[in-house]
């Protein structure tokens, strides 16, 4: 239970909140003698802060005479009873910019240990006074504190973001904000106060590459790069990647790629201005490197996007990009290019009346090829060759395949996958249809299948490639028979 002493102030003023953690009574020492210490101030040809003997009084000595305190929370245990009021007296004596203080009291169970439970009741409490009051700036004190009083510091700094508000943005403690305390009971000349948030910004770093690497997500790096400047243009071009993996938007993930590709090569020329973040460069890398390369095929990309699990974007990727990948000839012909549809899409879609001109020639044939695969018949088999026919609906235009007979297993198995891939996502996306399913398809069976589907179309695609396969599409005015 936190107990409180001390008169809140005005709700309009900026509230400066402390949250440190006591310290046993040092050995020999005695309250009733009168001590000082001296520490050096944290900024530059900044006043020195003089102290009692108590190793805890430093830094809210120096927020109060800087910034003011309206509140300080104490963390603490059996051990530091003997401590607590003493420490009360000289914090409600300081020097303050500020009026009043109000002191809260949290004693953990143990002795050297703490629980979630503990935690939750702080973290709480933190959310009350935020709630309470107009603006408030959160501070840390890590000199004191049992044993795992870094660890309880840790918590609060890493959970307080994810707690939702009142109408107010998450609470985010300014690594700024955190400070701590070097003492030499030799040389007190090298007594100083010290800025200690470098390891938490850490933690946003560590956070944000698990965030990045796992889940496509940028929002810790994002944090992490506020107080790196040099990191900015690259968490930009990973911020392109994260919002386009979000939107399964092929086009924006391939200039996301294309962009985080030439930030790493800037990184890597200057490896050293990356200093604590060379663990993001290594591990962007590990999860990116192969599809960042020039050399990375369509195939790698949706082979990623799949294995990650963004499965929206792999089947959008399979819809409007690998018919075209098979369709279009290269200046230099490769050995097994498939789909020779290049003469098709020139002579035959150019015309096409519902096009109305405003498409180039990709957008004409992912237009038709779709609806080819989403009509097509059986395969039919004459005079020596194999078609495919699209049925013939309110007088479409006919187009059908025509290929070697000897091409129909995999032709066959592309356009039933083509297909299917995209039928099993639309019906993924319309979860209601999935209530009167004969079959009482999930979306965890569901996720399943396009995996397994996503694999054996893309092996179907590069034995496609490997055979040497040609065939055409064509527009006819009749049904072959």
């Amino acid at each position: 239970m936190i107990t409180s002493s001390g008169v809140v102030t005005d709700k309009g003023q900026i509230k400066n909140f402390l949250i440190l953690g006591l310290s046993r009574k040092p050995k020999e020492w005695n309250k009733n003698v009168q001590q000082t210490d001296r520490y050096q101030s944290p900024d530059e040809d900044g006043t020195p802060i003089i102290t009692g003997g108590y190793q805890l009084e430093p830094v809210p000595q120096y927020l109060a005479f800087t910034v003011g305190l309206d509140r300080v929370l104490m963390i603490e245990t059996e051990d530091t009873r003997d401590i607590e009021d003493y420490f009360k007296a000289r914090l409600h004596n300081m020097p303050n910019l500020h009026e009043r203080l109000t002191i809260d009291e949290y004693r953990l169970a143990g002795p050297d240990t703490t629980t979630l439970a503990e935690i939750d009741e702080i973290i709480n409490h933190i959310k009350e006074y935020v709630n309470e009051n107009d603006a408030v700036t959160i501070y840390l004190d890590l000199h004191g504190g049992i044993r795992i009083n870094a660890e309880i510091m840790n918590m609060i700094f890493s959970l307080l973001p994810m707690e939702h508000l009142n109408h107010k943005a998450p609470i985010h403690i300014d690594p700024d904000n955190i400070y701590s305390v070097v003492y030499s009971e030799k040389n007190s000349d090298s007594n100083k106060i010290i800025k200690a948030g470098e390891p938490y910004q850490l933690l946003d770093l560590v956070a944000g590459v698990h965030e990045f690497v796992e889940y496509g997500r940028t929002k810790s790096l994002t944090a992490y790069a506020e107080h790196h400047e040099e990191l900015k243009p690259l968490v930009k071009a990973m911020d392109k990647i994260s919002d386009a993996l979000a939107m399964a938007n092929n086009d924006a993930f391939e200039q996301g790629l294309q962009d985080l590709r030439k930030q790493m090569e800037r990184q890597g020329d200057k490896h050293s201005a990356i200093n604590t973040s060379d663990i993001l460069f290594r591990l962007i890398n590990q999860e990116y490197g192969n599809i960042i390369k020039p050399e990375a095929n369509l195939l790698d990309k949706i082979r990623w996007c799949k294995d990650k699990k963004f499965y929206q974007l792999a089947i959008t990727m399979c819809e409007s990009q690998v018919p075209w990948y098979l369709a279009v000839k290269k200046e230099k012909q490769e050995k097994g290019e498939v789909f020779d549809f290049s003469d098709a899409i020139k002579s035959e879609f150019g015309q096409d009346p519902n096009t109305n001109g405003k498409m180039d020639d990709k957008d004409r044939f992912l237009k038709i090829f779709n609806l080819f695969v989403s009509r097509y018949w059986k395969p039919i088999e004459k005079d020596g060759k194999i078609f495919y026919q699209m049925k013939n609906k309110n007088n479409v235009p006919l187009y059908c395949l025509v290929g070697d007979k000897n091409t129909k297993a995999i032709v066959h198995r592309f356009l039933t996958l083509h297909k299917n891939i995209k039928a099993t996502r639309n019906k993924a996306n319309h979860l209601g249809s999935f209530e009167n399913d004969r079959n009482n398809i999930t979306i965890y069976r569901t996720a399943n299948a396009l995996d397994k589907a996503i694999n054996e179309y893309l092996e179907t695609v590069k034995c496609l490639r490997k055979a040497g396969i040609t065939f055409k599409l064509e527009r006819s005015n009749r049904t072959i028979s």
